[in-house]
């Protein structure tokens, strides 16, 4: 048995016998899946190489390679992940049936050899994995943590999803979305077309990330996009969207292989059509597709999104591994899991949630406590009361503009950008993750943003509204509510409204709009504007 490491490991990409015996294990290998393939991790090593050490562990019986172990350690870590980290649902090695369980207490302590204190982290093992070796070798079973994680799965039957399609609900969503106009399912086959529709997807994904999820994952970067690029060329990804008068309100990028989809990768829908469904309805269609191709199963990966066990057909198991090198680390670990999950059982909480509320408070507190330090009292204090104050002083105002002066339009404003919206920066008030699901929110009630932004930042954004409550307005009036302004540039807040308001009215062909608001320094900026009106707030 060897172990290989570093650029060691990119030396034997370039042996035609290796990465020939490599498709054969694989092949041979039960319980191997798209992610262990030789194509998706030479992939993800090279497009990687600058930031991780790659390792491959290699066992042969005489001339035939019967056991492959690939993994990863991030520079100046300890921790050893399976190869791919988090761009892989499934990790584990590749043998037979009966070689296996020799070969993994090999593998496991060549390593524990190399590197005396490490962890090994393996996100998910497959079903198929052989695992009792955990229980059964008296010499690992302190040292190996194995939790069982439910999976939810689509198997592929056409009369199953076509009866899903049908149901009320979705068959009534589907009729809504046809009233808007031209719904179209579209595969994505060629590379030029993945290439131009990538950054929508990414921008759609990253943004579902970061206001449902709080991960600050802004944008997908170069390596990511050359990564997508490169599986794609290897026909490991199956491509989808979903169109509404070609504009993407769905999407999957998934990868493939072995008969099976998966939910892994990127899966989007926008925002401004979350009330219609069109994640959901785009999954569907997707099944109903892969029927078509002879794929077996559509794995939705295990998570605790309530989406996934509506439109799963069957569940099954997967697991969690730990391997420790010293057993006091493995005993400190199962405390530490048994406490956290009484936690859980104590609030009747998942993990997800669990896990996304306490984000929320600590980006909370650290808010707080910058504030402190800063000495911002006025800030500290009304993130105490934040809302308030808006709620009890906002007033509305009718603004008409006159010969609009093009000189004053110094500012690009931007309509529905959500790339806007993630450039976002946490200054005072309102952390990243309340500001975009606030963003949601509002685009489920079917407001529009207007933003601005200047040196990748977000400057400022208001939201177009149509009002409903109190004072009563002409029917069809335009309201400009939910004002923001980036703390260092609130002396532009007049300028920036007065740009908006130029393109609201062009595009509403009006040049009345009402202003909902409880800064005064924007309304003391438009009163000086000599083409503007502004009358007194209306009672």
């Amino acid at each position: 048995m060897n172990l290989y490491e570093g650029e060691d490991v990119y030396q034997l990409f370039t042996k035609e016998k290796f990465l020939s015996d490599w498709d054969s294990l694989y092949n041979a290998c039960p319980w191997a899946t798209a992610f262990q393939s030789k194509e998706f991790t030479t992939t993800w090593y090279n497009i990687h190489h600058e930031k991780i050490t790659p390792i491959l562990i290699l066992s042969y019986e005489g001339d035939k390679l019967a056991g492959l172990f690939a993994l990863v350690r991030k520079r100046g870590r300890q921790k050893i992940y399976g190869a791919g980290i988090y761009d892989t649902e499934y990790q584990t090695w590749l043998s037979t049936t009966e070689y296996s369980d020799k070969f993994i207490a090999n593998a496991l302590q060549v390593l524990h050899n190399r590197f005396k204190k490490f962890e090994i982290e393996l996100k998910y093992i497959p079903k198929e994995s052989p695992l009792k070796w955990t229980n059964e070798n008296q010499d690992l079973k302190y040292h190996c943590s194995i939790r069982e994680r439910l999976r939810p799965l689509i198997q592929i039957n056409s009369d199953i999803i076509l009866r899903n399609l049908k149901k009320k609900n979705r068959k009534e969503k589907i009729n809504r979305l046809k009233r808007l106009g031209e719904l179209k399912f579209e595969k994505i086959i060629d590379l030029e077309n993945f290439i131009l529709t990538f950054d929508t997807i990414a921008v759609h994904y990253a943004f579902r990330k970061a206001s449902k999820y709080n991960r600050s994952l802004d944008k997908i970067d170069s390596i990511s996009k050359s990564f997508y690029v490169e599986l794609f060329k290897l026909n490991l990804l199956h491509v989808s969207v979903l169109k509404l008068n070609d504009e993407i309100i769905a999407s999957n990028v998934g990868i493939a292989g072995r008969g099976w989809v998966y939910l892994k990768g990127m899966n989007t829908w926008s925002p401004f059509y979350a009330k219609y469904s069109p994640g959901i309805i785009h999954l569907l269609m997707l099944c109903h597709q892969l029927g078509s191709e002879g794929f077996d199963a559509f794995d939705l990966t295990p998570g605790d999104d309530a989406y996934k066990e509506t439109i799963a057909t069957t569940f099954d198991k997967v697991y969690e591994f730990r391997y420790y090198s010293q057993k006091k680390s493995y005993l400190k670990n199962l405390i530490r899991r048994e406490l956290y999950f009484t936690i859980l059982r104590k609030f009747n909480s998942n993990p997800l949630a669990f896990e996304l509320e306490l984000n929320k408070r600590k980006e909370k507190l650290g808010t707080l406590l910058k504030s402190l330090y800063t000495l911002r009292l006025d800030t500290f204090k009304s993130m105490l009361d934040r809302g308030t104050k808006a709620a009890i002083s906002s007033e509305m105002y009718r603004l008409v503009i006159h010969n609009y002066d093009t000189n004053l339009n110094t500012f690009r404003v931007s309509k529905n950008n959500l790339k806007d919206l993630l450039a976002y920066e946490q200054q005072e008030g309102l952390t990243k993750y309340e500001f975009l699901m606030g963003a949601v929110k509002n685009y489920e009630k079917g407001k529009h943003s207007y933003t601005i932004t200047n040196e990748k930042k977000l400057v400022c954004c208001v939201w177009k509204d149509t009002w409903e409550g109190s004072p009563k307005l002409p029917e069809g009036a335009i309201v400009l509510t939910d004002i923001y302004c980036h703390p260092q540039r609130k002396n532009k807040e007049g300028e920036f409204i007065i740009s908006a308001i130029d393109k609201i009215s062009k595009e509403e062909k009006q040049n009345e709009v009402y202003l909902y608001t409880a800064k005064e320094g924007i309304v003391s900026s438009l009163k000086s504007r000599n083409n503007i009106d502004l009358s007194q707030s209306i009672p």
